[in-house]
């Protein structure tokens, strides 16, 4: 089983894939945690390039969606898949919408970027031949509150710094969301955040009965 978490960055996908993780190993469910992207990795070279600004901010989006599809198949094949094959729940801290929701935002046209959607969708999923996932958990968090996390960070990459990239990222990630049925996982009430438990608690249980375990 493959579970993906998508949002922006500071919607608290590291720590809710990290608390999920170690509940399923402690209930005896194997389970084991992607990041994407994995910077500094063998596969991540021109992602991490990119992030830090080294090709500029003006490349074209089909080319950089290869950039972050190519290191998600080097990853997959070299690590993700041996996993999947033993067996494991493999939840991964960012996955193929991500790819929708950042490079998505550089596109202001929606029929345009409906027609990138479905050549990335199309590149990773039928030409990589990385699986689908079995369920897609988005981290719903309101607009302000995600900035001002992110605005508390130092060491932003390209796409952390912009905020007004992040404005139309966050846009993206709510119409992607509704277009392809994600499971929402709303984060906050517009003033202040949910509980770290809480929220963990309704995706644990998700999950189990996505599992068969309830």
């Amino acid at each position: 089983m493959l579970i993906a978490f998508e949002g922006l960055d500071g919607s608290g996908k590291e720590t809710q894939t990290k608390l999920l993780e170690k509940r399923l190993n402690d209930s005896n469910i194997k389970a084991i945690r992607f990041e994407f992207p994995n910077y500094g990795g063998k596969y991540s070279i021109f992602v991490d390039e990119y992030l830090k600004g080294e090709f500029g901010n003006k490349l074209n989006p089909y080319l950089v969606s290869t950039f972050f599809g190519l290191e998600r198949f080097g990853i997959y094949m070299k690590e993700i898949k041996r996993y999947i094959d033993k067996g494991y729940v493999v939840i991964c801290d960012r996955y193929i919408y991500s790819n929708l929701i950042y490079q998505g935002g550089l596109i202001e046209n929606l029929g345009e970027r409906d027609k990138l959607f479905d050549w990335i969708l199309n590149f990773e999923y039928n030409i990589c031949s990385i699986p689908k996932e079995d369920m897609v958990l988005f981290m719903d968090l309101s607009l302000d509150i995600n900035l001002n996390i992110l605005n508390s960070r130092s060491n932003k990459d390209i796409y952390e710094d912009d905020y007004n990239f992040l404005k139309k990222c966050h846009s993206n990630a709510k119409y992607i969301s509704n277009k392809y049925n994600f499971i929402n996982i709303k984060c906050d009430n517009g003033i202040h955040l949910y509980s770290i438990e809480d929220i963990n608690d309704r995706i644990y249980s998700m999950v189990l009965d996505k599992l068969g375990y309830r």
